[in-house]
Parts: C-alpha cells; sequence; structure tokens
C-alpha cells in the first residue's frame, strides 16, 4: 500500500498490522469493513464473513465470490484507488454483500 500510494490517500480508514494468529486474523475480519490483500488465503473466510476484499492480483480461482465479496484490482494504481473508493462508499456493493 504505501508503494502504490494507498496508504497515505486512505490512512483516516486504514491500519496496516504485522501478520497475526488464525483466530486472531477471524476475529479482526469479522469487525474491519473490508479487507485489502495480495494473499489468495483468505478468500473463503472474507466471503464467509461477507466482508468486501480488494485483491492486488488480476486473477483468482475462487470464482464464486468475485464481484460480490472479491473484487480485483489488478496492479495499476488508478484502477485500485477507483476500486477502493467504489468499495468505501457505493451502497450497492453494501446492499449485495448484506443478501
Amino acid at each position: 500500500m504505501k508503494d502504490f500510494g494507498l496508504l497515505q490517500e486512505f490512512e483516516k480508514v486504514t491500519h496496516l498490522i504485522p501478520p497475526q494468529g488464525y483466530l486472531d486474523f477471524l476475529q479482526l475480519l469479522n469487525n474491519c469493513e473490508l479487507v485489502i490483500t495480495d494473499s489468495g488465503g483468505i478468500q473463503k473466510e472474507v466471503a464467509t464473513l461477507r466482508k468486501p476484499c480488494l485483491y492486488f492480483h488480476t486473477s483468482t480461482g475462487a470464482w464464486e465470490g468475485l464481484d460480490t465479496f472479491l473484487f480485483l484490482g489488478g496492479y495499476k494504481l488508478d484502477e485500485l484507488k477507483k476500486l477502493l473508493t467504489r468499495l468505501l462508499e457505493d451502497p450497492e456493493i453494501r446492499r449485495r454483500i448484506q443478501q
């Protein structure tokens, strides 16, 4: 996030944390508004906990959550900013997730 300039732009809503144990991590996921990650290992958890996730990749094997919980951000700064803003502000995304 620092390299892409996203941390400074979204610093009021972003918290970087060190690696966590699995149970602590699940608790953090359960209490967050949005997940931003480059790890493919949490795609099932965000879907189960109904959390939107901005995934820094261009493809995924978790197609069942794509564009419902999991949003591919790619690597282009402008696209990442647009998608992050949309995930934070678009009420339609929140509505779909809560169904």
